[in-house]
Parts: C-alpha cells; structure tokens; sequence
C-alpha cells in the first residue's frame, strides 16, 4: 500500500502551478538562510528568487507572485508587529512563505473563478488516478469540496503564524469579491480547553481580537474577531456547556486545530462541513498520516478521501527534521528485565544524562544567550497511573516515584551505580552493543568513576534543588487540582505530579511503602498551582510526571527527555503529540534550528560567537527512554514512515576552505564594485511626489490578465506568442467608475508594506496617470473592458491597482538607481570578506560510516591548509586552481531528497561544472601561449548578501566572477552560465542588456586601469533560440549578432568558446 504522503492531489497541483514537479525543487531555490528577511524594495528576498529561478513555462506569472508576495508581507508584519519589541525581527522562514505563497494563489483562483479550478484540479485527480490501484482511487473533485483546505505542518514550525496569516488572507479575497458582508463568524475549533487557552494568548500576540464563544454574548465578534470553541462542546442541541452546530448557520470562516484528535471523524467532518457549508475551513495538523494509519476499514478510506484532495501544503516532519529545523533524538527502550539490577541501573542511566543537560545548561552563563535556550524539564509518562496492571506490583507512576526516593535516600548505591556508569561498566547491552555508550560526553569530561561521590552530590544539587540531601516528600498539593508536588524535606520544590486522582495516587504511595523504602506523604492545604509554574522563567521546577493528561493542552520549550513507562499502543497519537513538543527547538536568534545545522550566513553580525559552545548539542537533542514500552517499537516506525528513521537522518559535516595563498596574504589586489561606506540612506536625503517618468524608464510595466480570466489546467500548456494577445489600456470611461480613495487606500498600504517611505502619492497623482499608457501594456481578452454592468468595475479597478503597483515600483527603483551611481565605487576584495565562502556544509546520510568518516579526514586536511581531491558516487570535490578557494563541489543529480549527500551552499550545477572544467583545461593548455603574461583568478559568486548583484534593476547576479590581470590593467568580467530558452524578451532581456550597461558604470567610474564586462554562456543551442535578428525581425539572429551582445554558445562550440571568452578580455 503506498504512504499516505504519496496520495496527496491538491498539494503537487499547487506545486505544478509554479512549473515545478516535487517539492525539493523548489525549496532549492528558497532554503539558504541568505533569502530569510524583507528585500530593499520591501518585498521578500524569496520572490525575487522565485522570480529569477522558476521555469518560465508555468501557470503563475511574474507578477502574480510579487502580487501575491506584497500581500505575504503586509498581512506577515500585522500579526508580528508585536512579537518584534524584543528587538528580534520575526521572518517567515522559507516553508512558512510557501505556505502561504501556495494559499493566496488558491484563494485568488477560488473567489474568481471556481469552475475553472474544478476542471483544473480534476486534470490532477485524473493523472493521480492513472496510475493508481483502483482501491487507491481517488474521486474527482466537485465545487462543494473547494472550500476546505488543510496544512500539514510538523509540530514547531508555526503553524499558528500561518493560520493567523490565512485569517486575513480569505478576508482579503472575500472583500476583494465584495462579498465581506457575507461572513457570519471566524470560528476557531479545538480539541481541548488547555489548546484553546493557548490559542487565545496567540491571538493577542497577534493583535488579533479573539476570545472563548460565549452563547450569553454571542453577537461581540460576528464577522469580525475569532470564536475560539473546544469541539467536545458541539452538540446537536444546546445545553448548559455546550451549543448547537446550527446556532453559527453556515457561512462561517472555520479554523481547526488537529480536529481528528478532539472527536470521532465521521461526527467531526460533519460539523465542520455544516459550520462552513457556505463559507471556508482552514484546518491544520502534524498527524495527519498517524491519524488515517489508526483508523481502518471504511473510515480509513473515507479520511484518505477527504485528506488527499484538501491537504494542500505538506510540511511534515521528515522535512522539518531534515532542514536541520527542531532538536535531533536519542530513543532507548528497556524491554525486558532479566535481572533485579537492570532497572535502576537503565534509570540511574536516564537520570544521570538528564543531569547532564542541567549541569551543562547551568555552566552555559551568557555564551548560551543567543541560542535562546530553556531549562532542561524531565517528563515521565505511565500508561497506568491508579489501575494496578496483571504483570506488576505497582503502578507505574508509583514505580517511578519509588525509584526516585530510592536514588535519593540510597547513597551507596546510587554511587555505585554512577561509578559503573562512569567506568563504562553498566553492563546495559543491547545488540552486542552498550546502551549508553557515548551518551555522557560532558559528565566523563568533568567526573572520573572515582569521583562518583562528588557526581551524586552535584544531582541532588542541580537536578533536585537540595544539596544537603534528604528525604523524598510527597506532597498533595489541596490547592491545585490533580497536583502532587516533589521536594527533597523543607528545600524548594525540584517536580510535580499531574494527574486526574491525586488523593489515590497518593493513598497508594503511602499504602505500598515497605520498611526499606524513605520518602514521605502529606498534605499541603493552602498551595498554588506548580503545574502553572513550569512556563516561568527561573522555575525550580525540573520533573513533571504523570499520564497522558498534559500531552494535550499543553505546550513547553523545556522538555529535553521523556521517559515512557508501560506505554502501548492505545497511547501511540499522545506520544506523537509530545514528541512533537520535545523536538521543538527556538535555536539561535529564533531560527529553530539546531547548531550544528546552522549555515555560516546564519552567523554572522554584531555579538556572534566565532563558534558554537562546546556540548551545546546535548541540550539540542530530546532523549527519550522507554521502560517496557510496546509503543516504542511503533514509533521508530512511524519515524521511519516519516522520513526520519537512522537511514534517513543526516549528520552535518562542516568543510573549511582553502584561501589561494597570493589572494589570502594580499599579495594580489582583486577590485568588486560596491557602495561607499559614507553614502547616506536614500530614503532619508530624498523625498519624491510620484510623477510621470516618460522618455526615463527602460521597461514598462506588463499586466497579463490572460491567465487570470481564462481557465487552464494544472500545467500551463505554455501561452501564446505576444502579438497574439489582445492589447488594450483603461480609458477615461474606465477611470471615471473607479473609487480612487479605494486605490488610493490600496497604494499606501502597498506602499507602506514596501517601506518607499520618502514617495508621496495622492488619488489625483494616481488618476492622473492613465492620462497616457506610455508606462504600460496591458494584455487582456476581448471584451473584458466592454462596459455590461457595474460588477466590471471591480475587474477594472484591480488592472488599475496592479497596474500603479507595478510603475511604483519601477519609479522607486529609478530614482534610487540614480541616488546611488555617484557613490558606487572600486574596492579591493579581502579574504575576509563574506563572499569568500568560509565552509561548505555537507548533509550526509548517517547510514553512510565510511563516507562521514572519510569527508571528517578532508575536514581535518583542509583546516591544516591541505588540499585533497575526492569523489564518491556523484559526489566530487575538486579543485580548480585559480578559483579564490579550494575545494568546489560538484553533484551530479539534483541533490534531492535521496541523495546521499547536500551541499550548503548550494553545490554547482552542469553548467557552471562545465564552465570551471572548460576554464582549468584552457589554463593548463594557455599557460605558455595566451596567458603567458597574464594573471586569471575566478571567484563563484555564490548566493548570499554579499554576492555582487545589485546593478540591475532585475537583480541580475551572474554565477561568476573573472579577472585578469596584464600590464597594470584589470579586467573584471561577469560570467554566467545559463540556459536561454525561456528568454522571451530575446535580446532586450535585461541579462543580455546588462553587458551594456555595465560599459556605462564603467564609464562612470572612470578608472582607466580598471575595464568592465558581462558574457552569457548559453546552454541551450543556438537553432535551438532562433531570435528574430535585432532591427531586422524578418531576418533570424546570427551567431556574429549573438557574439555582438556577448553571448557565447558552450554546447555548439566546445571548448572554443572559453577562447573567445578569454580573448575577448586579453
């Protein structure tokens, strides 16, 4: 039977979309952290990626995806504005963009056109069904299944910040409809009070109204804040704590939180589909494959249906895991106890490694600061709390409660068994192999097995909060509900107990104490909560205990290990839910994710360490120890089914480069242009009152409405040639029926959420451009702006706000592109600088010993300065002689999912391969002949913010930069590698137009010494191209035209093309 994960219809049709077929491509383009953040132009950094890097054969335009982009950020900064007074800027990492990305470009077709998305989605639903078993067939889709949509999104990866985004997303687009007035009430629906209260503080870190449905005060947020509703109190009929599913009618924005976990799923897709049945249901969740692998039969079917066709961005958390997001795990479970010794020794074990994290938490002090750490929380959960199983004297929370006054009050024993566990002695074998072999690094560092004395005492200091020692005290906390606290005699409290029965859970402690055993049980009648206490900062609190009551509700960065006692099969979706809690992880300046997965560009500015902490990986990893626990084995399975098992998680390898000596001690001085370091912030010096640039702008903006209004499948077939479009412009009968303080509205929000500050606009401005339409073309098909009613309107006044949108940004652009030239300037590149790559990261496969062992030799090699080539299976690592730095990196495949190994940053491709090897080959055979005289240095100018790539207005960053040097003079030429095909605009293509330009800025910059170039290497044929001849459209390009624009063929002139390159520069 195929995974889950497999059958899914909605999410690789929203990925066909942007002409990509799996979702590894287009997370290449996006997952450097360098992409993270707002770009100048106050769009993100990811869509200019998307803009540059996605087929040009796709459904979405261009402009849609910076349309889609600037509505990202504004609704993005509302709901962070208040999480930044911290003075951290919160960004939406690249998954949560996606996310979002994938959902705007649903809601735009689904308020516009539902019946087109309908065809087009069964388009997919057909193809899945080709290839399927007829038992694994899927339904096509009807316009009553559109208007759900849920996310599958790992624990930790914020799916709140999504689902707080998609809030205003749909009331975006219903307003857009104008149908805003429609919406009854925004309903959030959860499985429990504990995840209701925790949803209700999001809110309000959200600046979002929201509060618990009240059936008295009913009416407060109809439409327009969120009801928040525990879905066990939906009933048919109302009652004293609970109300009807009709009370809400059905045009409802409805929000659902793991809405499989709080009921049974046939009654709970029912109230959802009545509660939205005309209106709109988001619903997220990480278990959305556990939840339809424990169901079985028809309902199994029935959830497969349902999940398949509505799940429409899959996040889960192999992919969390795997982009290094969350901590990494250990999991240990004792199964059988052949010897009365086995258990306290395999708990002793867990303890002491949980003191492990605390003490190395507690030695951290400020250099741990910027990793936004937690105190380290235990977390014991039995399967049997009060019941009394067959197979067992006592319960299981009982056990471990004994066990710990047992540790306490024993000394001698509890020494004897840290010294064995010092001495490596335990006698804890599992296959063949120790069980806690490796698991004490930081403890051995600091204890000998002779001092284990002095370890016990360190325990009962740092985990147990009395130094003194004592005995266990019991404690039933009257106060608190279902709370029991832990202390060692009058010292603070170091645990607590959270369970439904406190009173029995203490009469069986004090009924089943034996004379050897020495903890006490009371009362304490006036006490507080210490359950709540856990959250606050400084808390005593290290232990937390009980069944699976907390799993859900509740929501801690604390936990670093959990012990599972007893658990079965039954308890399976609750330790899913808790590992899920374990592994998140806030990581360095809230990137969440671990150290040791961290890039050299997460790194860098004010106050970063030069490196990571020793150790600081113990406190990034939840382990977690199973004590006769059958689910254990299900778990690993279901890592495994989630991408994540041993032969799936990778290990991180961090290359160091070597610097080419000559470069590295300035014996060479290499010139890149960049700004200087004086010149004053644009939108500071200058304010500007939007104006017509006409005879001034290069390229005007283009609106194809095309694939907007006319239906089309999942791939787009690819459209047609230009002048087969139908042009038009808005004239005065369209502008006249415009709402210009709507649009005027619209500019500054626009505006505002692309930071063009120093821009002053007005409705009279704004109107006064579609005077003329020098400044655009507008693409659309016939009849559209024929006049047939009022409801046109709206079709017009989104062409005119698309349309200004587009001709702000190219008037901000020109006036900074003119601000700036007089302070561009010559600099001399350091070995310093950030775009000299410092190291590579290597993610291998952890099945892969011998190749993680062989890349740490390389590793060792290259910090002492030693080169050494290598290749394994696809992999090379190679060197090519005049390039900056040693070693390159080359795969040749796409460096998926199931590659042995990936490459941060990201490894060359063919093209740019083919190029160094042509380049190194021309070297060696030239060395005596044309470049005798003659200094070559090569640079990759890799994706960061530091790559050179600001002249153009298209954010143009060629792959390569080349110097030569003769007779005093420097020539820097701009090299990029890349395929032609798509190059629709032919020779007006902005990269092309570049070689150009860049003879202007060399001009400006007047250095005699110093010459300015830009060649394209074309990868694709040139018959293959056949561009109309420029001024002579009748004629087809010659190879002579293509040479005139600096445009070189590698595939039909190899190598000779690196010849004419290089003579062209000499």
């Amino acid at each position: 039977m195929a995974h889950f994960a497999d059958k899914l219809v909605l999410a690789p049709w929203a990925l066909a979309q942007f002409g990509v077929d799996d979702f590894e491509r287009i997370t290449a383009m996006l997952k450097a952290p360098e992409f993270e953040g707002w770009a100048e132009d106050g769009g993100t950094k990811y869509v200019q990626q998307l803009v540059a890097r996605l087929p040009k054969q796709r459904a979405l335009s261009d402009d849609q995806l910076r349309e889609y982009d600037g509505n990202i950020v504004g609704h993005w900064k509302h709901i962070t504005r208040h999480r930044n007074l911290h003075g951290q800027t919160l960004y939406p990492l690249y998954f949560q963009y996606l996310g979002l990305l994938v959902s705007e470009m649903y809601l735009d077709r689904y308020f516009r056109d539902r019946d087109s998305l309908v065809e087009s989605l069964n388009v997919a639903a057909d193809s899945y069904n080709r290839d399927a078993a007829p038992r694994e067939q899927l339904g096509l889709y009807t316009v009553d299944d559109l208007n759900k949509l849920a996310f599958w999104m790992a624990t930790g990866s914020g799916k709140t910040l999504l689902m707080h985004c998609h809030i205003r997303q749909y009331l975006h687009y219903l307003g857009k409809a104008g149908r805003r007035q429609e919406l009854n009430r925004i309903i959030l629906l959860t499985p429990n009070e504990g995840l209701s209260r925790q949803h209700k503080e999001e809110f309000e870190l959200s600046g979002m109204e929201a509060e618990f449905y009240d059936r008295e005060g009913g009416t407060l947020f109809t439409g327009r804040g969120v009801d928040i509703i525990d879905i066990h109190k939906l009933r048919e009929t109302s009652g004293e704590k609970t109300v009807a599913v009709d009370t809400f009618e059905g045009n409802n924005l409805v929000l659902v939180d793991e809405g499989h976990r709080g009921s049974g799923g046939e009654e709970w897709m029912d109230k959802r589909a009545r509660l939205c049945a005309q209106g709109f249901s988001f619903e997220y969740s990480a278990t959305f494959g556990q939840a339809i692998k424990a169901a079985s039969g028809t309902k199994q079917k029935a959830l497969t249906q349902t999940y398949a066709k509505c799940i429409l961005f899959d996040y889960s958390y192999k992919f969390f895991y795997d982009d290094g997001y969350g901590k990494d795990f250990n999991i240990l479970n004792l199964a059988d106890e052949h010897e009365d010794e086995t258990r306290p020794m395999y708990l002793t074990a867990c303890m002491l490694s949980f003191f492990q994290q605390c003490r190395r938490f507690a030695d951290g002090g400020s250099q741990l600061v910027p990793y936004l750490l937690e105190s380290p929380l235990m977390v014991f959960v039995g399967g049997s709390v009060t019941g009394q199983r067959q197979t067992q004297e006592d319960t299981d929370l009982v056990l471990i409660l004994k066990f710990l006054a047992a540790f306490i009050s024993n000394r001698a024993e509890s020494e004897r068994r840290l010294r064995k566990l010092l001495a490596r002695q335990d006698g804890l074998v599992a296959g063949g192999q120790r069980v806690f072999e490796r698991l004490f690094p930081y403890v051995e560092q600091l204890y000998k097995p002779e001092q284990a004395s002095e370890l016990f005492n360190d325990i009962l200091r740092y985990v147990f909060n009395a130094p003194g020692g004592g005995q266990l005290h019991i404690v039933r906390l009257q106060g608190a509900e279902g709370e029991i606290g832990l202390r060692i005699g009058e010292n603070e409290w170091f645990g607590v107990v959270n369970v439904g029965d406190a009173k029995k859970l203490c009469d069986l402690c004090a009924e089943r104490k034996t004379e050897d055993e020495h903890y006490v049980v009371e009362d304490l009648s006036f006490s507080g909560s210490l359950f709540e206490e856990i959250k606050r900062p400084g808390s005593p609190i290290r232990l937390l205990a009980g069944a699976k009551k907390f799993t859900e509700g509740w929501s801690s960065w604390r936990v670093s290990a959990m012990g599972l006692m007893n658990v079965g099969k039954k308890e399976g979706s609750e330790i899913i839910q808790l590992f899920g809690r374990g592994v998140r992880l806030k990581g360095f300046r809230f990137k969440l994710k671990r150290s040791n997965a961290l890039d050299a560009l997460d790194m860098q500015g004010d106050g970063v360490p030069a490196s990571h902490p020793e150790h600081i990986e113990l406190l990034e990893t939840l382990n977690i120890f199973g004590i006769r626990s059958d689910y254990m084995k299900e778990f690993e399975e279901y890592l495994e089914e989630e991408g994540v098992g041993d032969d799936k998680r990778r290990e991180i390898i961090f290359l160091p480069t070597i610097k080419l000596p000559e470069f590295d001690q300035e014996k060479v001085q290499l010139h890149v242009i960049r700004p200087k370091s004086d010149m004053p912030e644009f939108k500071k010096s200058l304010r500007l009152k939007l104006a017509s640039l006409e005879g001034k702008l290069n390229n005007k903006v283009i609106a194809d409405w095309y694939p907007r209004l006319q239906k089309h499948s999942s791939v787009n077939q690819g459209g047609a040639a230009a002048e087969a479009l139908n042009q038009e412009a808005l004239r005065n009968e369209h502008v006249a029926f415009l709402s210009w303080e709507t649009i005027w509205f619209e500019l500054e929000r626009y505006k505002r959420d692309k930071a063009y500050y120093n821009i002053v606009i007005s409705p009279a401005d704004l109107r006064d451009m579609f005077k003329s339409s020098w400044w655009y073309e507008l693409f659309i098909p016939p009849g559209y702006l024929e006049f047939r009613g009022l409801d046109q309107r709206l079709l017009w006044q989104d062409i005119a706000i698309h349309l200004l949108k587009g001709y702000l940004d190219r008037f901000y652009q020109f006036h900074k592109r003119e601000f700036e030239a007089p302070y561009l300037e010559y600099q001399v590149l350091r070995a310093a600088d950030g775009l000299v790559l410092k190291q590579y990261q290597l993610l291998v496969r952890k099945s892969e010993k011998q190749l993680i062992a062989r890349l740490r030799e390389l590793a060792e090699k290259f910090e002492a300065g030693q080169f050494e080539a290598y290749s394994f299976d696809k992999l090379s690592i190679f060197q090519a002689t005049r390039h900056l730095y040693q070693p390159l990196i080359h795969l040749s495949h796409n460096g998926g999912e199931n590659s042995l190994v990936k490459v941060v940053p990201t490894h060359l491709n063919e093209g740019e391969k083919r190029f160094v090897d042509d380049l190194e080959a021309f070297c060696k055979a030239e060395a005596k002949g044309m470049l005798a005289d003659v200094e070559l240095y090569l640079l990759r100018n890799h994706s960061s913010d530091k790559a050179i790539g600001f002249f153009t207005e298209s954010g143009f960053r060629p792959d390569f930069i080349l110097w030569l040097l003769k007779d005093g003079q420097q020539t820097i030429a701009f090299v990029d590698p890349k395929g032609m095909r798509n190059f629709t605009d032919n020779f007006n293509n902005p990269k092309i137009q570049f070689a150009q330009k860049i003879k202007q800025l060399q001009a400006d910059l007047r250095r005699d010494d110093i010459r300015l170039e830009s060649f394209l290497l074309s990868q694709t044929h040139r018959n293959d191209l056949r561009w109309p001849k420029p001024g002579e459209t009748s004629k087809q390009a010659t190879t002579e035209d293509y040479g005139h624009h600096h445009v070189l063929f590698v595939v039909d002139n190899p190598p000779e093309y690196v010849r004419d390159l290089v003579s062209a520069l000499v």
